[in-house]
């Protein structure tokens, strides 16, 4: 989930409990309970009159369980289930049913096993598993029972740990053999492992797969990666119908989520840190960062909710730290790891009563820390790959190779512009996908075809490489991604363009000085590498020095998606002194010819307006009625219209005496208007025609339509509004305030 001040609200599961209560730890829910015992939250309610609302248990509090519930038992040493069933008051048969044991005398340390009552019917599988002995799924989220359904076996061929040591993967109806060879498939177009999809996908659902699981705390999320209903509507759909989905249909979405951090994903830590803030942080010692900038450090607000995940107390939380609980979860959850580190010995025996509580904290890190350097293994105290291998007794799960390029790929040799259709234009997309400025999804619905879509990459990734944004694949543009896709760094792959772009955008972030940018122009000397290593440490990803394909998407990912224009200038407001020519990486260059509310001009009497402008942009100011443009106009350099932002359609129209062809857009962005978010639409006018229709989703740098002079139009250019609808009235907003200018 997209909720950085919600790190344990999926925690692993709390410890055994007795028979006929539970007491509510830190993290509980009753559908957690509910899921845990086998029974539906309503059957806990009935049984449990004092709590008034099902959101509200608080920790300390004995919930009772109602008869025929299951409990979950973690094996310890010397267990036996004769001896557990006693102590349950349940039956050796039953718990061999209920946990799919072949050979009864067969369990080991660290199991999870359900035990049902002898007063109700063996409930289904319980959550988790881990290696040693055949481990079960999960019970159905909605309390029903029944025999566990056939177990799914692990892929063929699966590298390090089987798929059936991941909590919830085994035996549950949710992860079919269709689901994992989907789920094989989309990380090898990703360039990252199945198992870490399927532990962060196991760790944000407690377990279930469920497609239609819903976040417990009532924060709206929901599916597999619990989808925020924001982060639904920027994949073209929604939290409602990502709940109606097969796990399999679902996969579209998730892949179309993690898509967006192309070069990212190669780690669990990447993987689950792209899901849990929306920034993917791969390196494990990387400080952990929200979108906006913020660090995970002593005295920030973020730092303080998670204090207790600083297991080495360096007063900073990183990606390494926020994903022990998920990585754990490869290796049959954190109850099982813990019961492993106290049979392994690496838990000081003023620890050993009471370490095995599903809660990855301090003591839990030394311990690993303990166990690595007994075993040879970087003292960490994190769960890598190796020490999870070294626990479980498993191989160790390798990075993921990159694929073999098949025969005709590499950069086109030929010169390619709109229209053109073919291989060459299919490779030239993946070159664009791999830099970051095209969604797979996007060159799946066009492959090899030179749409605007591929224009609008083109033209971006000429303006951040120094040159000319003609959107046309020429001999410069190739040689600059050649050079990119090799590594530019100090005496590598020298290209004075790609420099050039580089060193001014290390210049506008504040990691370059100006002077330094002077004396280095076009050079990659060691101030321009210093300043880049800055930055990729603030992206949270390896401080190599060079500008390769990860860095360079680093580079082009924007801090609001849809919203940081980079404008080469600020448009002006009320008024035109001048003509102004305004460039910018997605929308290309354009001249303005009518300025934010310029009075007086081509314009058609107006009532009153109000309109925020840059000066005061918390305040709508009244605009009296008169002659003026609600908006601003310009004209394109190509005759086309980009869309200036990500969005949807909401309605096409014409209007032969006023806008003529225009089209309303409701855009990704929201504008913070008197402590409130108000959805920003966008407004183009004037058009010929257009190339998109009511209800699609379009992407910011899109080709939507034809520049034209439709209506009461003195010549070809485009009239844009953006503006806030409050209280059933518009407030206009500057374009200004909607984007960085630089």
């Amino acid at each position: 989930m997209t909720n950085v001040q919600s790190l344990r609200s999926a925690s692993s599961l709390p410890p055994p409990r007795v028979a006929d209560a539970h007491v509510v730890a830190h993290g509980d829910t009753l559908g957690q309970l509910a899921a845990r015992y086998g029974v539906s939250v309503d059957a806990l309610l009935q049984a449990n009159p004092q709590v008034r609302h099902p959101d509200r248990i608080y920790v300390g509090d004995a919930i009772t369980i109602p008869d025929g519930a299951s409990r979950t038992h973690v094996v310890r040493a010397g267990d036996t289930l004769g001896a557990i069933s006693r102590e349950y008051g349940s039956t050796v048969s039953a718990i061999a049913t209920a946990n799919d044991l072949r050979n009864p005398d067969l369990i080991f340390p660290g199991d999870r096993l359900t035990v049902p009552s002898q007063n109700g019917p063996p409930p289904g599988a319980p959550v988790g598993s881990t290696p040693g002995s055949p481990p079960a799924g999960n019970a159905p989220v909605d309390g029903s029972t029944g025999p566990a359904p056939s177990p799914t076996p692990p892929a063929a061929g699966a590298p390090g740990i089987g798929y059936d040591a991941i909590v919830g993967v085994r035996g549950n109806p949710n992860v079919t053999p269709a689901f994992l060879a989907e789920v094989e498939a989309m990380a090898g177009r990703l360039g990252t492992q199945p198992q870490y999809v399927l532990a962060v996908m196991s760790f944000e659902t407690g377990g279930t797969f469920n497609p239609a699981q819903a976040n417990l705390a009532g924060s709206g999320a929901t599916g597999l990666i619990q989808f925020m209903p924001a982060t639904a509507r920027g994949l073209g759909t929604t939290t409602a119908a990502l709940a109606q989905m097969s796990s399999v249909e679902q996969l579209t979405y998730v892949e179309s989520y993690f898509a967006q951090y192309p070069g990212s994903l190669g780690t669990l830590e990447g993987v689950y840190t792209s899901v849990l803030s929306g920034r993917a942080t791969p390196d494990p010692g990387a400080t952990l960062r929200t979108p906006s900038g913020r660090d995970f450090v002593a005295g920030n607000v973020e730092y303080t909710q998670n204090s207790g995940l600083d297991f080495n107390r360096d007063g900073r939380i990183t990606a390494g730290e926020a994903t022990q609980a998920v990585a754990a979860r490869l290796y049959g959850g954190v109850s099982a790891v813990q019961q492993r580190l106290v049979d392994a010995g690496a838990v000081p025996d003023a620890q050993r009563q009471g370490f095995v509580d599903g809660e990855f904290g301090r003591n839990t890190a030394s311990a690993v820390a303990a166990f690595q350097q007994a075993n040879g293994l970087p003292a960490s105290g994190l769960l890598d790959a190796a020490t999870g291998a070294a626990l479980s007794g498993t191989a160790p799960t390798a990075p993921p190779a990159p694929p073999a390029p098949p025969p005709g790929t590499g950069l086109p040799t030929e010169a390619l512009a709109r229209g053109d259709r073919g291989d060459a234009v299919a490779r030239l997309q993946d070159s664009l996908t791999g830099f970051g400025l095209i969604a797979p999804a996007t060159v799946a619905a066009g492959r090899g075809s030179f749409g605007p879509a591929t224009e609008g990459a083109v033209r971006a990734f000429q303006s951040l490489a120094g040159l000319s944004p003609s959107g046309a694949f020429d001999n410069a543009t190739r040689a600059a991604m050649s050079a990119v896709e090799g590594g530019v760094g100090v005496d590598r792959n020298p290209n004075a363009d790609v420099v050039r772009g580089l060193q001014a955008q290390l210049v506008d972030r504040g990691l370059l000085g100006a002077g330094d940018a002077a004396a280095e122009a076009g050079r990659f000397g060691t101030a321009t590498r210093d300043a880049l290593r800055a930055f990729q440490a603030e992206a949270g990803i390896a401080t190599t020095g060079i500008l390769g394909a990860t860095t360079f998407a680093a580079l082009a990912a924007p801090d609001r998606p849809g919203a940081d224009l980079q404008l080469s200038q600020p448009v002006h407001e009320r008024s035109t002194p001048g003509r102004q020519t305004i460039s910018s990486p997605v929308i290309g260059e354009f001249i303005l010819t009518e300025g934010f509310m310029a009075r007086g001009g081509p314009h058609s009497s107006k009532r009153e307006a109000l309109a925020i402008y840059s000066d005061n942009p918390g305040v709508a100011q009244r605009v009296p009625a008169g002659v003026y443009n609600l908006g601003i106009d310009y004209v394109t350099t190509n005759g086309r219209i980009q869309s200036w932002f990500d969005g949807t359609v909401e309605s096409i129209r014409s209007d032969p005496g006023g806008y003529g062809n225009y089209i309303i857009t409701r855009t990704d962005l929201t504008y913070s208007y008197q402590g409130r978010e108000y959805p920003v639409y966008a407004h183009y006018a004037h058009a010929d025609g257009f190339t998109v229709r009511e209800g699609d989703r379009f992407s910011a740098g899109q080709d939507i339509g034809d520049q034209g002079s439709t209506g009461g139009s003195t010549g070809d250019h485009v009239d844009f509004l953006t503006w806030i609808n409050v209280d059933g009235g518009r407030i206009f907003i500057s374009p200004n305030l909607l984007t960085t200018s630089r």
